[in-house]
């Protein structure tokens, strides 16, 4: 099975989020159809477990820490709002301990 880290950040899209796991959960029915077996497991993650709140204001909670997170097969990053390259770089430079994580997961395999 694989398992997919669903990163919750302040201001991504809700939809994105959960978009994507509207469409694992419909890879995982279909298998079920020829398999007992799920194909993918996924937890969504935070800095701290916090919720955070979506670009619409949404308020979501994640199931766990990044920090206390083991290595995942995938890490799925939402997407956000994108209001020019300043604001994105700055908005970047914001997220380092997000950064630190990712640069460790990659670094175990993970993609």
């Amino acid at each position: 099975m694989t398992t997919i880290a669903v990163l919750l950040y302040e201001g991504c899209y809700a939809s994105s989020l959960t978009g994507v796991i509207d469409a694992l959960q419909v890879a995982n029915a279909h298998a079920k159809t020829i398999s007992p077996n799920k194909l993918f497991s996924w937890v969504t993650v935070s800095l701290k477990g916090r919720s955070i709140t979506a670009h619409g204001g949404l308020k979501l909670q994640a199931d766990a820490a990044l920090e206390s997170m083991p290595a995942v097969d995938v890490i799925y990053i939402p997407a956000c709002f994108y209001s020019g390259s300043k604001n994105f770089d700055a908005g970047l430079d914001k997220q380092q301990e997000i950064k630190r994580w990712l640069v460790n997961q990659w670094q175990q395999g993970t993609i």
